[in-house]
């Protein structure tokens, strides 16, 4: 088989900088191109009469082009900074279509459309704010916006199984859309010289096309400390809680696509979570060492599913080791455990018939080294 992909990359720009304010703007293009359309092979194995070949689309040809634009601004009130951007895209795949099949025996309805004419239009925008209203205390507010609209039309399908015969089911296209709107709030304050607090609340709204649920918003609330008792010593504390909802589970769209209308997909599912995580570091003065210890814990509670996860529980713990030999070479190590018991109930139709609890189990060790300018010219690194 002759590989014969191309990807030609467009990338050109303005930029303006003056007394604290700085604008940007830019244009992207991506054109991938394949040389070839499909590829064919004989079946290894004896297949029905009409079907000892196959044939397989290779990627298709397709374009990605996007505007982007940006500002910012450096106010002198709070060592306060601004910056928002926007960009709007376009995605496009017009590669012709193969046959349904390459059995000349078999009698197929036309294809409904020679290409995909596929179109996906894409948009986003995002705002930060920056600043520190006393000495000890800073706050940051952002919002971001991210759209993918798929405008490809559908049609309905009536596949070729194996080569061998036709399905009789004809099947829909489902051009998936979805929009996300991300909000997050922090604020720090240096509580005396080695402690520092902070605390932060973030929402997430999800859009979604095509799937159970059409909304889904996440809100997580948490807190953190950052504890330096010694020169030698880092303290990071880090928890909170997190509620992810849905608006509604459309149970005919699942039924619909031949899912027991009980059952919950555990990433759109309600959930609740209970999170935290402590990191220790030691970097002694006396020698270019640098331990880290660190351990993490979860637990999810999808409290409205009837089929489907009902609970996840995650314990990590690990150990990072790293020691600077020369100016040039660093020899590392690094040991982790991690522990996932989750619960799932599931049933062909109708109400639960069965349960099952899962326990994995994970260790991972490893060590290597890294030496950099190698006679000036080379790094070595082994792992």
């Amino acid at each position: 088989v002759q590989i014969d992909r191309t990807t030609d990359e467009v990338d050109v720009g303005l930029r303006y900088a003056d007394n604290g304010f700085t604008l940007a703007l830019n244009w992207y293009l991506s054109e991938f191109d394949n040389g070839n359309t499909g590829y064919g092979w004989q079946h290894p194995f004896t297949t029905v009469p009409g079907a000892e070949t196959a044939e397989l689309a290779a990627s298709p040809d397709n374009r990605f082009q996007q505007i982007a634009f940006s500002a910012g601004y450096a106010f002198a009130t709070w060592d306060t900074y601004a910056i928002m951007s926007a960009a709007i895209g376009e995605i496009e795949q017009t590669e012709p279509f193969l046959a349904y099949t390459r059995n000349a025996s078999l009698t197929t309805s036309a294809l409904p459309r020679s290409n995909l004419a596929g179109s996906i239009d894409t948009t986003r925008y995002a705002f930060l704010l920056t600043s520190k209203p006393t000495k000890k205390s800073r706050v940051r507010v952002s919002y971001n916006y991210d759209e993918r609209d798929n405008k490809t039309a559908q049609d309905l399908w009536n596949r070729v199984i194996a080569d061998s015969f036709i399905s009789n089911d004809p099947q829909l296209n489902i051009p998936y859309s979805f929009e996300r709107s991300t909000l997050r709030a922090s604020a720090e304050y240096k509580l005396l010289k080695a402690l520092r607090l902070s605390a932060g609340y973030d929402r997430v709204n999800k859009d979604f096309d095509f799937q159970e649920i059409d909304e889904q918003t996440e809100e997580t609330g948490w807190g953190r400390v950052r504890w330096r008792p010694l020169d030698t010593i880092d303290v990071d504390i880090r928890g909170g809680a997190a509620k992810r909802d849905i608006d509604s589970y459309n149970e005919m769209f699942a039924q619909a696509l031949g899912q027991n209308p009980l059952m919950r997909k555990y990433n759109l599912a309600y959930r609740y979570r209970n999170f935290g995580e402590l990191t220790v570091t030691y970097s002694p003065t006396t020698a270019p060492l640098t331990l880290s210890l660190t351990g993490m814990r979860t637990d999810d509670e999808y409290s409205k599913s009837q089929i489907g996860l009902t609970s996840g529980d995650e314990l990590r713990f690990g150990a990072d080791l790293s020691w600077q030999t020369a100016e040039n070479t660093t020899i590392y190590l690094n040991a982790g455990s991690e522990e996932i018991s989750s619960t799932q109930i599931g049933g062909a139709a109708g109400a639960p018939t069965w349960r099952a609890d899962y326990d994995d189990d994970f260790m991972t060790i490893g060590a290597g080294f890294v030496m950099r300018n190698v006679a000036e010219k080379f790094d070595l690194f082994f792992d």
